[in-house]
Protein backbone atom coordinates (compact mmCIF):
# COMPACT_ATOMS: atom_id res chain seq x y z
CA UNK A 1 0.00 0.00 0.00
CA UNK A 2 1.18 3.52 -0.76
CA UNK A 3 0.59 6.70 0.01
CA UNK A 4 -1.32 9.38 -2.61
CA UNK A 5 1.78 11.88 -1.44
CA UNK A 6 4.53 8.82 -2.79
CA UNK A 7 2.39 7.82 -6.08
CA UNK A 8 2.35 11.37 -6.96
CA UNK A 9 6.00 12.02 -6.23
CA UNK A 10 6.69 8.91 -8.40
CA UNK A 11 4.25 10.05 -11.39
CA UNK A 12 5.58 13.45 -11.23
CA UNK A 13 9.57 11.30 -11.83
CA UNK A 14 7.47 9.34 -14.41
CA UNK A 15 6.75 12.20 -16.32
CA UNK A 16 10.12 13.78 -16.66
CA UNK A 17 8.41 16.72 -14.29
CA UNK A 18 9.77 16.31 -10.88
CA UNK A 19 8.89 18.48 -8.40
CA UNK A 20 9.48 19.64 -4.68
CA UNK A 21 7.33 18.71 -1.60
CA UNK A 22 4.68 17.72 -4.67
CA UNK A 23 4.15 20.85 -5.84
CA UNK A 24 3.45 21.86 -9.01
CA UNK A 25 6.14 21.20 -12.07
CA UNK A 26 6.46 22.83 -15.42
CA UNK A 27 4.70 20.72 -17.18
CA UNK A 28 1.75 19.51 -14.66
CA UNK A 29 0.38 20.90 -11.32
CA UNK A 30 -0.71 18.76 -8.38
CA UNK A 31 -4.16 18.53 -9.31
CA UNK A 32 -3.53 17.21 -12.76
CA UNK A 33 -1.34 14.66 -11.66
CA UNK A 34 -4.02 13.03 -8.63
CA UNK A 35 -6.79 13.48 -11.32
CA UNK A 36 -4.40 11.34 -14.27
CA UNK A 37 -3.77 9.05 -11.16
CA UNK A 38 -7.47 8.71 -10.18
CA UNK A 39 -8.25 7.62 -13.45
CA UNK A 40 -5.62 5.35 -14.20
CA UNK A 41 -6.66 3.59 -10.54
CA UNK A 42 -10.15 2.95 -11.99
CA UNK A 43 -8.90 1.63 -15.12
CA UNK A 44 -6.32 -0.73 -13.32
CA UNK A 45 -9.00 -2.20 -11.77
CA UNK A 46 -11.52 -2.54 -14.25
CA UNK A 47 -8.29 -4.08 -16.43
CA UNK A 48 -7.31 -6.55 -13.95
CA UNK A 49 -11.45 -7.48 -12.76
CA UNK A 50 -11.87 -8.32 -16.68
CA UNK A 51 -8.26 -10.08 -17.65
CA UNK A 52 -8.09 -12.11 -14.47
CA UNK A 53 -11.46 -13.09 -13.21
CA UNK A 54 -10.63 -14.75 -10.05
CA UNK A 55 -6.90 -14.39 -10.24
CA UNK A 56 -7.43 -10.75 -9.65
CA UNK A 57 -5.16 -8.99 -6.69
CA UNK A 58 -6.71 -8.52 -3.70
CA UNK A 59 -6.96 -4.74 -4.07
CA UNK A 60 -8.96 -5.19 -7.52
CA UNK A 61 -11.91 -7.20 -5.65
CA UNK A 62 -14.27 -4.05 -4.97
CA UNK A 63 -17.04 -6.34 -3.13
CA UNK A 64 -17.63 -4.52 0.07
CA UNK A 65 -19.91 -5.12 3.01
CA UNK A 66 -21.70 -2.45 4.50
CA UNK A 67 -24.54 -1.67 7.33
CA UNK A 68 -25.59 1.54 6.05
CA UNK A 69 -28.63 4.24 7.98
CA UNK A 70 -31.34 4.85 5.92
CA UNK A 71 -33.11 8.38 4.63
CA UNK A 72 -36.56 7.67 4.34
CA UNK A 73 -38.37 9.29 2.10
CA UNK A 74 -42.01 9.73 2.38
CA UNK A 75 -42.78 11.47 0.28
CA UNK A 76 -42.02 9.57 -2.76
CA UNK A 77 -42.37 6.47 -0.96
CA UNK A 78 -39.01 4.72 -0.28
CA UNK A 79 -35.84 4.57 1.54
CA UNK A 80 -32.32 5.75 0.08
CA UNK A 81 -28.78 5.18 0.68
CA UNK A 82 -26.52 8.37 -1.13
CA UNK A 83 -23.32 7.01 -2.20
CA UNK A 84 -22.26 9.88 -3.91
CA UNK A 85 -21.47 11.21 0.02
CA UNK A 86 -19.58 8.05 0.26
CA UNK A 87 -17.16 9.04 -2.78
CA UNK A 88 -17.97 6.17 -4.58
CA UNK A 89 -19.72 5.02 -7.78
CA UNK A 90 -22.06 1.97 -6.77
CA UNK A 91 -21.86 -0.85 -9.48
CA UNK A 92 -24.08 -3.62 -8.59
CA UNK A 93 -25.59 -4.73 -5.09
CA UNK A 94 -24.89 -8.38 -5.15
CA UNK A 95 -27.26 -9.03 -1.54
CA UNK A 96 -29.08 -6.97 0.87
CA UNK A 97 -31.13 -6.94 4.08
CA UNK A 98 -33.86 -4.16 5.37
CA UNK A 99 -32.91 -4.23 9.17
CA UNK A 100 -36.19 -3.58 11.29
CA UNK A 101 -35.79 -3.39 15.06
CA UNK A 102 -38.71 -3.52 17.45
CA UNK A 103 -39.11 -4.24 20.81
CA UNK A 104 -38.72 -8.13 20.90
CA UNK A 105 -36.52 -9.06 17.84
CA UNK A 106 -34.20 -7.65 15.41
CA UNK A 107 -35.31 -8.96 11.35
CA UNK A 108 -33.18 -8.70 8.41
CA UNK A 109 -35.71 -8.70 5.38
CA UNK A 110 -33.78 -10.00 2.43
CA UNK A 111 -34.20 -7.41 -0.63
CA UNK A 112 -34.88 -7.79 -4.10
CA UNK A 113 -32.93 -6.01 -6.42
CA UNK A 114 -34.62 -5.29 -9.35
CA UNK A 115 -32.88 -3.09 -12.74
CA UNK A 116 -33.84 1.00 -12.62
CA UNK A 117 -35.99 0.39 -15.31
CA UNK A 118 -38.53 -1.37 -13.97
CA UNK A 119 -38.51 1.06 -10.59
CA UNK A 120 -41.42 3.13 -11.09
CA UNK A 121 -43.77 1.01 -12.45
CA UNK A 122 -42.83 -1.07 -9.22
CA UNK A 123 -43.44 1.45 -6.78
CA UNK A 124 -46.30 2.54 -8.84
CA UNK A 125 -48.16 -0.73 -8.55
CA UNK A 126 -48.29 -1.18 -12.30
CA UNK A 127 -46.00 -4.02 -12.73
CA UNK A 128 -47.84 -7.19 -11.60
CA UNK A 129 -44.94 -9.62 -11.44
CA UNK A 130 -43.35 -7.30 -8.20
CA UNK A 131 -45.81 -5.92 -5.94
CA UNK A 132 -43.79 -4.40 -2.91
CA UNK A 133 -45.88 -5.34 0.50
CA UNK A 134 -44.85 -4.04 4.17
CA UNK A 135 -46.69 -6.36 5.74
CA UNK A 136 -45.39 -9.97 4.15
CA UNK A 137 -41.67 -8.01 3.87
CA UNK A 138 -41.69 -8.03 0.23
CA UNK A 139 -39.34 -5.57 -0.46
CA UNK A 140 -37.20 -4.10 -3.52
CA UNK A 141 -34.54 -2.05 -4.54
CA UNK A 142 -32.55 -0.49 -7.14
CA UNK A 143 -29.68 1.76 -8.24
CA UNK A 144 -30.37 5.17 -9.61
CA UNK A 145 -28.30 8.17 -10.03
CA UNK A 146 -25.42 6.82 -7.64
CA UNK A 147 -28.31 5.96 -4.87
CA UNK A 148 -29.64 2.89 -3.33
CA UNK A 149 -33.46 3.27 -3.47
CA UNK A 150 -35.59 0.95 -0.87
CA UNK A 151 -39.23 0.45 -1.42
CA UNK A 152 -41.95 0.01 0.53
CA UNK A 153 -41.16 2.08 3.74
CA UNK A 154 -41.50 -0.25 6.85
CA UNK A 155 -42.00 0.83 10.50
CA UNK A 156 -38.75 0.68 12.51
CA UNK A 157 -36.55 0.16 9.73
CA UNK A 158 -33.55 2.55 9.91
CA UNK A 159 -30.44 0.57 8.26
CA UNK A 160 -29.42 -1.80 5.27
CA UNK A 161 -27.42 -4.45 5.22
CA UNK A 162 -25.42 -4.72 2.05
CA UNK A 163 -22.98 -6.43 -0.09
CA UNK A 164 -22.16 -4.43 -3.47
CA UNK A 165 -19.39 -3.90 -5.88
CA UNK A 166 -18.69 -0.11 -6.54
CA UNK A 167 -15.78 1.32 -8.23
CA UNK A 168 -13.08 3.52 -6.28
CA UNK A 169 -13.07 6.73 -5.05
CA UNK A 170 -11.99 9.75 -7.02
CA UNK A 171 -8.42 10.70 -5.23
CA UNK A 172 -8.45 14.05 -3.14
CA UNK A 173 -5.54 16.38 -3.73
CA UNK A 174 -5.86 18.15 -0.25
CA UNK A 175 -5.41 14.38 1.59
CA UNK A 176 -1.88 13.38 0.70
CA UNK A 177 -1.31 10.98 3.14
CA UNK A 178 -4.49 8.57 2.11
CA UNK A 179 -3.52 5.15 1.59
CA UNK A 180 -3.76 3.76 -2.33
CA UNK A 181 -4.30 -0.06 -1.75
CA UNK A 182 -2.24 -1.04 -5.03
CA UNK A 183 0.31 -3.76 -4.31
CA UNK A 184 4.11 -2.96 -5.90
CA UNK A 185 3.75 -5.88 -8.48
CA UNK A 186 1.48 -3.38 -10.22
CA UNK A 187 2.76 -0.33 -9.32
CA UNK A 188 4.68 0.61 -12.47
CA UNK A 189 1.17 -0.35 -14.59
CA UNK A 190 -0.71 2.26 -12.70
CA UNK A 191 2.02 4.73 -13.05
CA UNK A 192 2.02 4.59 -17.01
CA UNK A 193 -1.51 4.28 -16.82
CA UNK A 194 -1.56 8.02 -15.22
CA UNK A 195 1.47 9.10 -17.12
CA UNK A 196 -0.03 8.23 -20.60
CA UNK A 197 -2.77 10.18 -20.10
CA UNK A 198 -1.07 12.87 -18.97
CA UNK A 199 1.52 13.23 -22.21
CA UNK A 200 -2.25 12.77 -23.82
CA UNK A 201 -2.65 15.58 -22.11
CA UNK A 202 0.53 17.87 -23.60
CA UNK A 203 0.09 15.90 -26.90
CA UNK A 204 2.97 14.74 -26.63
CA UNK A 205 2.46 11.63 -28.77
CA UNK A 206 6.13 10.24 -28.96
CA UNK A 207 5.91 9.60 -24.98
CA UNK A 208 1.98 8.61 -25.27
CA UNK A 209 3.37 6.22 -27.21
CA UNK A 210 5.84 4.96 -25.50
CA UNK A 211 3.66 4.68 -22.12
CA UNK A 212 0.90 2.51 -24.24
CA UNK A 213 3.56 0.56 -25.22
CA UNK A 214 5.02 -0.49 -22.13
CA UNK A 215 1.09 -0.53 -21.01
CA UNK A 216 0.26 -3.11 -23.51
CA UNK A 217 3.68 -5.69 -23.29
CA UNK A 218 2.54 -5.54 -19.45
CA UNK A 219 -0.73 -6.67 -20.09
CA UNK A 220 0.03 -8.94 -22.19
CA UNK A 221 2.38 -10.21 -19.79
CA UNK A 222 -0.39 -10.62 -17.68
CA UNK A 223 -2.92 -12.41 -19.83
CA UNK A 224 -0.32 -15.11 -21.03
CA UNK A 225 -0.24 -16.04 -17.35
CA UNK A 226 -3.84 -16.44 -16.78
CA UNK A 227 -4.27 -18.09 -19.93
CA UNK A 228 -1.35 -20.82 -18.36
CA UNK A 229 -3.12 -20.19 -15.22
CA UNK A 230 -6.19 -21.46 -16.25
CA UNK A 231 -4.89 -23.95 -18.63
CA UNK A 232 -2.63 -26.07 -15.20
CA UNK A 233 -6.42 -25.71 -13.61
CA UNK A 234 -8.05 -27.59 -17.08
CA UNK A 235 -5.54 -30.36 -16.87
CA UNK A 236 -5.52 -30.64 -13.26
CA UNK A 237 -9.42 -31.37 -12.57
CA UNK A 238 -9.16 -33.70 -15.60
CA UNK A 239 -10.92 -31.12 -18.17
Amino acid sequence: MFTLRELDNRLALKLGDPVTNNGAGELFDLEQRVNYLSRAYGRIIRTLKHLMGSYSPQFADTLSYKVVNLTSQPDKGWFSVDFNTMKVYLDKVTESYLIIENDKEVIKAPIINIPNIKWLSTINGENDLQKPDATKKIIYGTIIQNRYLITPLIKNADKVEMLYYSSPEYFDSTNLDQNVNITAEYLDLLLGMAASEGMADAARSDKFQMFIADINNQITAINNYITLQLQLEGKHSGK
